[in-house]
Order: structure tokens, then C-alpha cells, then sequence
């Protein structure tokens, strides 16, 4: 038996149901592949950029110290980071390796490895998912700067 555990996390505490669907998608997932999901840690309304959050620590211990654990399964790469610089999710991503552990991804089936391939895709990914933070910023502070300069 291949054992799993999972990670869900939503940004911001106006996604009602993000952390359901994200949990039912990973049981979901795991069932399919005949896998037994031991564990799903999560983070609640905290951003992907914060690399230390308590659920995602709580994951990497579990990844780090536990032998039977053999796979982290997360929704999607920008469930377990949005980082400021791509190198930092890459780096989560090379500590549960290092571990021994597989990291896959269930909305695309992918899996991170130490290819070439996998390598270049983590750091595209990774850039883009800290790009939408820097570019949701700057548009909410445009909106913001928008509002007080008509008076409301």
C-alpha cells in the first residue's frame, strides 16, 4: 500500500469552500490511484508567499521524519507555495525529495522529480504563481488609490 499525505490551503478566508473541495479532490485522487491518504494538513487564510505556516510545517515534519510515508499530494504547486522567488518553492519541493518522498500534484497528475524537465516547470510555475501575487497587489492598491482619490 502506498502511503500519502496531503496538503490544502486557501489564501483567504472569503473561499467558502475551498479547503473542501481541495480535501475532497486529494481523497479523490488517492482513491484512483489505489493509495491510502494517512494525513491532510492545511492552512487557512494564509498567503502562499508565508513559506512557514503551521500546516505546511506540520507537512514537511511528517514528510521529513515519517518512512512510510512514500507521497505529498497537494491540489496544485500553488497550494504549497506562491513564493516571492521561484527558488524558494523549488526548495520545499527539493526537501521532500531529499527525503526520499514523491511530491504529485492532482489537478494535473504531474509529479516533481530531479529531471530537467520537471526542474524547468517548477521554476515557471513557481515564477507565475508569486507573479499573480505581485500583480493582484499592485492592481488592489491601483483600486485602493483610486477610491480615496474620488473620496470614498
Amino acid at each position: 500500500m502506498t502511503h500519502v499525505i496531503g496538503y490544502v490551503r486557501r489564501s483567504s478566508d472569503r473561499q467558502e469552500e475551498s479547503l473542501e473541495q481541495q480535501r475532497a479532490k486529494l481523497e479523490a485522487y488517492a482513491q484512483s490511484k489505489g493509495w491510502d491518504l494517512k494525513a491532510i494538513y492545511s492552512d487557512d487564510a494564509i498567503s502562499g508567499s508565508e513559506l512557514h505556516r503551521p500546516g505546511l510545517d506540520q507537512l514537511m515534519q511528517t514528510a521529513t521524519d515519517d518512512p512510510e510515508v512514500q507521497i505529498v499530494l497537494a491540489w496544485d504547486r500553488n497550494r504549497i507555495a506562491r513564493p516571492k522567488d521561484a527558488v524558494d518553492g523549488m526548495l520545499l519541493e527539493r526537501q521532500i525529495l531529499k527525503a526520499g518522498k514523491r511530491v504529485v500534484y492532482a489537478a494535473t497528475g504531474r509529479e516533481t522529480d530531479q529531471s530537467f524537465e520537471s526542474g524547468l516547470m517548477g521554476y515557471i510555475e513557481h515564477h507565475q504563481n508569486g507573479d499573480y501575487l505581485r500583480k493582484l497587489s499592485r492592481d488592489t492598491m491601483r483600486g485602493i488609490v483610486s477610491r480615496v482619490q474620488r473620496g470614498l
